[in-house]
């Protein structure tokens, strides 16, 4: 009879990636629960104001969302980077992959791998999955602000 914990195991390597922590998707997965609300707040806030002239309000709370979402995703990296550090071997049971199935052997994950699966999440939801939630025009105005800012003082 196989067990509820066989199950469960055999559930989590079939969902397993090679040559992958398998944190990406997943930890992508919680941080979009987590900045959802967020972003949704601010387009029920100013619905149907996208329009027209662009308004510096809009602006500033598009700049507070992502001081936020920021915040969100550094919290929870650095928790993942603390398991990481305090429970290494629990960690590895559940995060690396197998370098040999059969005998169980997982792959000895390393800072740099696990810095790099955090950075593509971070990518992934702030750069990428937040940013196409907003409207495309206070999209545009931030980062021309934000280059402009960075033109400007590579002037000085």
């Amino acid at each position: 009879m196989t067990s509820i914990a066989e199950l469960e195991k055999a559930k989590r390597e079939a969902r397993e990636k090679p040559n992958t922590l398998n944190l990406e998707p997943n930890i992508t997965r919680q941080l979009r629960v987590l900045t959802d609300p967020l972003v949704d707040e601010f387009l029920i806030k100013f619905d149907g104001q996208f329009e027209g002239k662009i308004k510096q309000e809009i602006i500033d709370e598009t700049n507070r969302i992502r001081r936020r979402v920021f915040e969100v995703l550094e919290l929870k990296c650095t928790a993942i980077m603390n398991q990481f550090n305090d429970q290494y071997d629990e960690f590895i049971k559940l995060q690396g992959w197998y370098t040999h199935k059969s005998a169980g052997i997982r792959h000895q994950i390393t800072r740099d791998e696990l810095a790099y699966e955090l950075c593509e999440c971070i990518r992934k939801v702030y750069y990428t999955y937040m940013e196409d939630r907003l409207p495309e025009k206070y999209r545009l105005e931030v980062l021309e602000t934000y280059l402009l800012q960075d033109k400007d003082a590579a002037k000085d």
